[in-house]
């Protein structure tokens, strides 16, 4: 096992006895020792501003060390051991791949202790999943926000990879935030929230652009046309309203719910609305001049969550009891895909291709449903 420096003034070693070995490269002289691992050493990486080594043991830990003093940083527990690595050019990442043939990104950047506050738990910030054989080199593009691996199944892959710090905090609401959107263009974030208002914040800038009138209750959801021209909200009080995205002004209140309105979704078409709740039925509406539409009904239990295909010609509904039905959206007789999860489930959606659904439970778990091609 071998790494460079980013400078080339130093390379790292692993030793029999699972120490990592820093030597200075024109003299060959022992620079510094870094102790801790166990299991012999499966991966050395120095950071870029040459501050930092990170490297990973047989025993599933990944330290992080200040080069200068061997200090121990940072210290992460793996799943699974970890092998090769490397840091982003900001410095900001630490890619590492696993022998579960997961990547993991982690946060290098030690973190300043507050008075009074225990230090939250270190964990990855985000695991790529898609390799089918064991990483055998990984390297970021310059620009730190995408990495290229090469593994043993003889692929190359190139990854999106997580900031892990927020980019800002955008404050304002008063209680619980329920449901965020944005805009097609991604440059304006709506939010809902128990304080029975609406936000349009600036993606770009991190700062409000305005607040929508307060509404009868909490705000369960929100959605933007395609166009971004139109902003849909559900609400508590039984009301599904439409707003002009440009200005904030409510343009008109859809009518047909019989109880809390908990997911709004637009039709890739940018006109047609569904929405659905607590009275377990999905209504379609035509969002340019509030016209119902068909009403689906099937589900035993309140509907969290409703999403159009990317076709737009099925619908997806999701039931707080486990169960989940796709529909035509040309025909509200009965579903035309039935699938029922043991389990309380809160939200899901569609892959981008339509032939998948991920479904996200009250256990904790991520479920993977595959549509059937009749149903898709």
């Amino acid at each position: 096992m071998l790494a460079l420096s980013q400078n080339g003034a130093l390379y790292a070693t692993e030793s029999a006895d699972s120490s990592v070995k820093v030597w200075d490269i024109n003299t060959g002289n022992l620079v510094r020792e870094f102790k801790g691992l166990q299991g012999g050493v499966q991966g050395i990486a120095f950071r870029p501003d040459n501050q930092q080594i990170a490297a990973a043991g047989g025993d599933k830990s990944l330290l992080l060390w200040n080069l200068n003093d061997a200090n121990v940083q940072l210290k992460f527990t793996l799943p699974a051991a970890g092998g090769r690595m490397a840091y982003s050019p900001d410095n900001k990442k630490l890619l590492v791949g696993c022998a579960d043939e997961v990547l993991r990104t982690f946060n290098p950047v030690p973190q300043q202790p507050q008075p009074n506050v225990p230090p939250a738990p270190l964990a990855a910030t985000q695991e790529l999943r898609g390799s089918t054989g064991g990483v055998t080199g990984v390297a970021f593009q310059a620009e730190s926000s995408k990495a290229i691996t090469v593994s043993g199944d003889g692929q190359l892959r190139r990854w999106p990879i997580a900031a892990p710090d927020p980019v800002f905090s955008l404050g304002g609401h008063q209680s619980f935030i329920y449901s965020v959107a944005f805009s097609p263009d991604g440059k304006v974030v709506a939010s809902t929230s128990n304080d029975k208002t609406v936000k349009l914040w600036d993606a770009v800038l991190g700062k409000e652009i305005r607040t929508l009138a307060p509404q009868g209750g909490a705000v369960y959801s929100v959605a933007f046309n395609s166009q971004g021209t139109l902003l849909a909200t559900g609400c508590v009080d039984k009301t599904i309203r439409v707003f002009d995205a440009s200005n904030g002004l409510e343009l008109r209140q859809l009518p047909g719910a019989e109880g809390a309105v908990y997911s709004v979704a637009f039709h890739p078409n940018g006109q047609l609305l569904a929405a659905t709740g607590l009275d377990k039925k999905i209504r379609l509406f035509d969002a340019s001049n509030g016209q119902p539409g068909a009403v689906f009904a099937g589900h035993k239990d309140d509907v969290y969550r409703v999403q159009f295909n990317p076709a737009g010609n099925r619908l997806l509904s999701i039931g707080y009891s486990g169960a989940i039905h796709i529909w035509d959206v040309g025909n509200p007789a009965k579903p035309l895909f039935s699938s029922k999860l043991p389990v309380v489930l809160y939200t899901g959606g569609y892959f981008p291709d339509g032939k998948r659904i991920a479904v996200a439970a009250s256990n904790g778990v991520t479920y993977l449903v595959d549509v059937p091609a009749a149903a898709q």
